[in-house]
This record gives structure tokens, sequence and C-alpha cells, in this order.
């Protein structure tokens, strides 16, 4: 769809919506755009054409009458023209509002032999002229840029076509789902100085297993033994970790221990969790619309999904008010719920819930925020990722009361630097400290 806003002497005068990719603009109603004359002589007259060629719209102009430019240039046979550029022919002024999208297929242009390459995990453009990527937790700029903003701006609408996600002027960044296995996010100017930001994140496609997990080093066999028995359990588990550390990814591989019969319950903000159970409720959030309605947040899926008589909750991540919905449904009969959380350690992760409980807008004591989160997660996983882009679990502590108006934390399995210590087992003979 192409969408042309047309001013009169800078007055809104019409807006026409066309799904077809060659259109004519003129001063007779045989038109597609019909521009009432002003000046006599006109009536009849084709000034321009707008036609798409190999995905990109070319303007071409039919008669000397009257001259029109493009964004203050005049041009005198044809030239290109994109989102956000503006026609403009004495009084009018034409304003192309989105470009022309096409279904998104599987050739991804200049990104696809990232996209193919299985070593890369994100993909990071900063700008037409700047492609970064990240290949085995290391980040390195390519070789690759796209023309122009505009071709970079018109890639990143066609890539959104298919999520039904927007992006313009009314809502500058947007995150989407892009095909199975990848995440997209996507800011524009004015948000960002440098032109469009786009991001893609792929999810590890080679780890789905624990003996996969094992395979990366990301935890040993003690540890998978122990997080299967733990599901199994309905223990109440928190991951916490820093950016592209993994959560998602050992978040979907515990998921896999839930037994085939239990009704599981996902919320998203972006669909990244693949469950393989047979009874999965997936929900994901709406984002409001042109006119900044119709939004549905975490908090109001979460308040739903309590009423669906679901066995586990499964939150992709907790990152605002729905955290104090999440902490009560733990503490009220779903055992064995999971959600990730973004946090340097397994300390600030206690404290960012805290945080995050004060965004809902209660006003609790401290101590008793406290109380709500000792009881209501059993177990908290940390992951991290090191200088070498490796990714580990570091901490497995759980979760055991309060001692005055600290949460205890009693860590399981810790890596040292070296090697996992079980100090769950032996913390008196190691002289492991309590966290």
């Amino acid at each position: 769809m192409i969408i042309l806003d047309i001013t009169k002497n800078h007055v809104p005068f019409e807006t026409h919506r066309f799904d077809k990719s060659s259109l004519s603009i003129g001063f007779h109603q045989c038109h597609d755009v019909y521009l009432p004359p002003v000046t006599d002589g006109a009536t009849s007259q084709t000034v321009l054409k707008l036609g798409l060629i190999q995905n990109t719209w070319k303007l071409s102009t039919h008669g000397d009458f009257p001259t029109p430019r493009v964004n203050g240039k005049k041009i005198k046979e044809s030239c290109a023209v994109d989102f956000n550029d503006e026609i403009e022919i004495f009084p009018y002024t034409i304003k192309m509002k989105l470009p022309y999208l096409t279904e998104i297929s599987q050739d991804f242009g200049i990104l696809e032999p990232f996209i193919q390459d299985p070593s890369v995990s994100e993909i990071m453009v900063n700008g037409a002229d700047s492609i970064y990527i990240e290949t085995h937790g290391k980040i390195q700029k390519t070789n690759c840029q796209f023309e122009t903003e505009s071709s970079l701006l018109n890639y990143i609408q066609r890539l959104l076509h298919e999520s039904g996600r927007r992006l313009d002027e009314a809502s500058p960044f947007v995150d989407a789902k892009l095909g199975k296995n990848m995440r997209l996010h996507a800011i524009i100017p004015p948000l960002s100085l440098g032109g469009p930001i786009l991001t893609i994140r792929k999810f590890l496609n080679s780890i789905r297993s624990f003996e996969e997990l094992l395979k990366s080093k990301m935890l040993n066999f003690e540890m998978k033994d122990f997080l299967k028995e733990e599901v199994s359990n309905k223990r109440n588990i928190l991951i916490s970790g820093g950016t592209s550390s993994g959560k998602t990814t050992l978040l979907n591989i515990l998921s896999s221990c839930i037994a085939a019969d239990e009704r599981i319950i996902t919320l998203e903000d972006a669909a990244e969790l693949a469950l393989q159970q047979p009874h999965v409720v997936s929900l994901q959030v709406r984002k409001s619309n042109i006119e900044n309605k119709g939004e549905i947040s975490i908090r109001e899926l979460l308040q739903n999904a309590l009423r669906m008589r679901p066995d586990r909750i499964i939150v992709g991540e907790c990152r605002g008010s729905e955290t104090l919905d999440m902490l009560q449904a733990m503490n009220t009969g779903h055992q064995g719920s999971m959600t990730t959380l973004h946090a340097n350690s397994p300390r600030d992760a206690l404290k960012r819930l805290e945080m995050l409980m004060l965004m809902s807008g209660c006003h609790f004591p401290v101590k008793a925020m406290r109380q709500q989160i000792a009881s209501a997660i059993d177990l908290l996983i940390h992951v991290e990722k090191d200088i070498h882009g490796i990714r580990r679990m570091t901490h497995i502590s759980k979760v055991s009361g309060m001692e005055a108006d600290v949460i205890l934390l009693h860590p399981h399995f810790e890596w040292n630097g070296t090697e996992w210590l079980d100090t769950g087992t032996s913390m008196t003979k190691r002289g492991i400290r309590q966290l």
C-alpha cells in the first residue's frame, strides 16, 4: 500500500490510498489522483506518473504545466521518490506517507549472507553505510552498506509487512518477530540521529536441549540434572542476566521439562518462545494504532491469563508493572511459573524486582515487597557472557526466606572462574560464603 497525503496551500486537502504500483496524477477526473485545476488550460493534462520499478518509486513528468518539484528541487523528466518525500505541484503538495509494501520473501537482499550464516547471532545496521555483525560473541564491521537511508527504510518496512507492526512518524520504533527464529528492532529519526537503525537478533537454532547446552559449556551434568528436577517439581524460577547472555534460550530449554499434560500460557512482547508441549496458549502484546489507541500491555495479558486456568505461566521478560502481578500469581497457586529479567548479578536481580514492583504503582513497605519476592521465587539462575563470547550459568541459587530485612540466597552451584562448585551439597567443606 502507498498513502499520498495532499495539502493545498499547506492546508490538508485529501488522502489517497492505493494498492497498485502505477498511478497518474493530473488535473482531470480520469486520473488516479485528481487535482482540481486552479489555472485555465490544465483540465485534461497528466502532470505526473508514479510507478514502482524494482522496488523503487519513480516519478516522471508529462507536459510542461506546471513544473513539479521534489523536496523543493525542480525535476525535468524523472527521479526516484521515497518515504516522506514531498512532491510539489503549485498549489498542491503531495507527501508519500508509506512505501509500497510487497510480500516478504525468503530473500533478505544485502543481509542474506548474514541471515544464512549460522555463526552470526546478531546483525546491527547503524544507518545506511554501517553494518555490524556479532560472530561467536565478537562484534565486527562488514563491508556491506545500503545505497541510501531511503532504501534502508524501505527494507525495514518490507520486513515489517508480514508482522503487522508499523514504523512511521507517529510510532518511530518497533519490535517484531521476523520469521520463526529472529527478532527485529528498528528505530528511525528523529529519535535516531544517524538515520534508521535496524537490529536483528537470531535465536540460536543449534541450542535446543540440555545436551547442546552441555556441548556449549553453559552448564555441567550435575546442574542439568538439578534443573530438570526443579522444573518437574514446579519450582518458580527467575532467570537473570545481561543482554544476549542466553536467558530466552535457557527459558525455552527449561520449558521442555514441563509435563505434556499441563496447560501452559506464555506472555511475550515479541514472540520468541517455542514450546513443544501440546497444550500451550501463546499471548502477545498489542501496540497502539495510528490514533494511539488499542494498546494491550503484558500486565493486562497476565491478568487475563490468570482467568484461563493455567497450570504454569511463562512470561518472556519482566520489565515493568507486570512484575507485581507475576509475583502474586506465583504466590497464589501457580507454581512452576518462570520468567527472565535483565540484571548484572543475582543480588541485583532481587533489587531490580523491587524497583519493577514500584513501577506498578504499589506503595508497599520495602520489607513487604521483599517478603513477596522471597515467598514467590524458589530458584534464581544467573547467566553471563564473558569477554570471549562464551555464555555460562554463573549462579544457581535457592531463595530461602528472609533474615531481618534481607532476602536469603543460598548458592547451589557457583562458577569460580575455572570450574563450577557444587556449593549446595558441600558448603561447609568448601567454605563458600552465602551470597
